[in-house]
């Protein structure tokens, strides 16, 4: 276990002393930064330790594709995990979670449905119209969970609308879920702008973001270019008034090129679990975080 001396240190060697290169260090949102774990992560060594040295770095909670405790018996990683409706058939599920009759309290966060609008045949996994009725019984459940809206694949496709437009349930669901993976960083932050448009009211949620999650969005940064993509476009957004949270992806080791490695990496830790310079550069984006 680490002394407290070795913790502060190890914050002030990150944080205050030095912030990101070519970029000054931004007062954060209370919370701000947190990270993805995909599948892969349970396979990897120290897990689900991971998160907790992940936490040292200023990282607040991390979110995977998953309703139940991903954190078998580590109180911290269960504690710190945002808990994800992937599909409608896990509504009944989430019903009893909120209402406190699933043997635990009910989280004060919900993300509800994983890009439901992803097409592999031409129709959406839940189209918008079916997703405002499966959510009904969730919307009508006694709880003081604060809903997260959908996460749509494309976030500058109508699904957010027509869904909202089919539930009449826009008030309860206080922050809009987005995910962003664009390697141009100018371009990525317009993506942000143009959800925040559509939704003036709302609190934004990053809950993916990267640069990429696949080779066929043709991101060739290296890994500078990498870090340097995370300060132009997490600074921002943490001065932006609205967006409030961003989940890295991904806090497990995880490349986009297996057969090169650093080529648009975004892992927060090697195989051994040990950090990557992109984690110390998470780690000493935030000045300070704001308190609420």
């Amino acid at each position: 276990m680490r002394s407290i001396l070795s913790i502060v240190v190890l914050y002030l060697s990150t944080s205050v002393a030095a912030a990101p290169k070519g970029k000054r260090a931004v007062i954060c949102p209370e919370g701000f930064r947190n990270v993805v774990f995909n599948g892969p992560a349970n396979d990897e060594p120290n897990w689900p330790g991971r998160f907790n040295d992940i936490q040292q770095y200023g990282v607040d909670n991390w979110i995977g594709f998953t309703m139940d405790p991903n954190g078998a018996a580590d109180a911290a990683m269960n504690a710190g995990q945002m808990r994800l409706v992937m599909e409608p058939s896990q509504i009944p599920a989430a019903v009893s979670l909120v209402s406190g009759q699933a043997g635990e309290l009910a989280p004060k966060y919900l993300a509800i449905f994983n890009e439901p609008d992803l097409t592999f045949t031409g129709t959406p996994l839940t189209s918008a119209a079916d997703a405002a009725a499966a959510v009904q019984p969730l919307l009508a459940a006694y709880t003081t969970t604060q809903f997260i809206s959908p996460a749509p694949a494309y976030s500058w496709s109508s699904y957010l609308p027509d869904f909202f437009a089919n539930c009449q349930c826009e008030a309860q669901f206080p922050i809009i879920a987005m995910h962003l993976y664009q390697k141009d960083p100018t371009k990525a932050i317009s993506m942000i702008q143009d959800v925040h448009n559509q939704f003036p009211t709302k609190h934004i949620w990053l809950t993916e973001i990267a640069p990429a999650s696949d080779p066929a969005q043709g991101c060739m940064l290296d890994p500078a270019g990498v870090i340097d993509w995370m300060n132009t476009v997490l600074s921002w957004a943490a001065q932006s008034g609205y967006v409030d949270k961003v989940f890295w992806n991904s806090g497990e080791y995880g490349t986009i090129y297996p057969d090169n490695p650093t080529l648009c990496n975004p892992s927060l830790t090697n195989m051994d679990s040990t950090p990557t310079d992109l984690l110390l550069n998470y780690a000493r984006l935030c000045l300070s975080e704001a308190t609420s």
